[in-house]
């Protein structure tokens, strides 16, 4: 009877006893920010505020351009980096420096992933918005089993799912596209030939998939076991970057009892983990806006390219700038811009110290020359 008591009084312990709250999937970040002014202060807050933000986007592998983004219908705009300090559940600083006007600050944020993977749901419409990005996929299947393209269909499935455009290599009607898949798939990667598709695709998915399969007998039963390599790369295809590489390999670890069936299921679980680990890296890729532009200097001395790369790399909507080369007063950058051309040559005309004419703006390309 006591006993029974006792059992009693516990469960109604048990039942009055708050909830253990859920656990919160945190994420750690290091991340720099700045901020600037003559009051020290303000400055401080700024740039720890900066630094939030910039881990937040790290966090969530996603660069979401302000006023680019649609959710339900509704333009998502600046909110989630607003509210930056509502994800960082928090932060240690590392190093902080004051130098002018300038704060300087290096943070290590934990962020809380549950939150940001909340209010970042619907991957489809932010696809949607950059275009439902142009996808050519590539995965070479040497070997033959039941479905000579499974990897291929596997990873064009999912991208189709969230939103992408696929394409199938084999489809391709242009013949300078055509060669220049030839001579990727033989392992000759070179940059022009994958700007040479670029009419065709924003984002190139290439590599082959392998499997072998074993004969086993468990308890007088013969069954199969098999595994399976991806040696894929995923390339932004007007910037020639890598954004995703990944070489991995499924243990003999899928058991079947026909052979074809144990090298699929070894393929499945292959394609899947690359899909896992690089589907991130490809959705940021893909949401990003930037573009590649290559500005072509003339009449400017190394004095001037310096000078013109500070500028270039000072504004807003500039992501990156790169010296390609320079030879006899002629200098090329190429520049990941999130605007279009004639925005950045509008913005090269107001550049100072040197002065610039911007002689012409097309597709991809801005000619500009030194004003003495």
């Amino acid at each position: 009877m006591m006993r029974a008591l006792l059992c009693a009084i516990l469960g109604l312990l048990a039942c009055l006893a708050p909830a253990q709250a859920p656990v919160t999937a945190l994420k750690s970040v290091v991340a720099d920010g700045v901020g600037a002014g003559p009051d020290r202060g303000k400055a401080r807050d700024d740039a720890l505020a900066d630094a939030q933000r910039r881990a937040v986007e790290e966090a969530v592998g996603l660069y979401i351009e302000s006023e680019t983004v649609v959710k339900n219908g509704a333009v998502l705009s600046d909110d989630i980096y607003a509210h930056s300090q509502g994800y960082v559940q928090h932060y240690a600083i590392l190093n902080e420096q004051y130098d002018g006007d300038e704060y300087r600050v290096k943070i290590r944020a934990q962020v809380r992933m549950g939150k940001l993977e909340d209010d970042l749901t619907d991957v489809s419409a932010r696809l949607h918005v950059a275009g439902s990005p142009r996808v050519l996929v590539d995965l070479r299947q040497p070997q033959a089993c039941d479905d000579p393209t499974l990897a291929q269909t596997l990873v064009t499935e999912k991208l189709v799912a969230l939103g992408f455009t696929v394409l199938d290599a084999d489809q391709l009607a242009n013949n300078k596209s055509k060669e220049a898949m030839k001579l990727l798939r033989e392992g000759k990667y070179d940059a022009a030939r994958i700007l040479a598709l670029q009419d065709v695709a924003d984002i190139l998915i290439i590599g082959e998939a392998k499997y072998r399969t074993a004969r086993n007998t468990v308890a007088n039963t013969e069954m199969f076991s098999g595994e399976a390599w991806l040696n894929a790369k995923a390339i932004r295809v007007d910037t020639a970057h890598i954004v995703a590489a990944w070489q991995g390999k499924t243990p003999f670890a899928v058991a079947a009892f026909a052979e074809n069936n144990a090298a699929e299921s070894a393929l499945t679980v292959c394609a899947q983990d690359w899909l896992t680990k690089n589907l991130g890296l490809l959705i940021r890729a893909a949401v990003d806006p930037a573009r590649g532009y290559i500005v072509t200097l003339t009449g400017c001395g190394m004095q001037d390219v310096s000078a013109v790369e500070r500028q270039l790399a000072d504004l807003r909507f500039v992501r990156r700038t790169r010296l390609l080369g320079f030879d006899r007063g002629v200098a090329r950058l190429e520049v990941l811009y999130t605007k279009t051309v004639k925005d950045l040559a509008a913005a090269m005309t107001a550049f100072t110290a040197p002065k610039l004419v911007v002689d012409s703006a097309t597709t991809g390309t801005v000619r500009a020359s030194v004003k003495r």
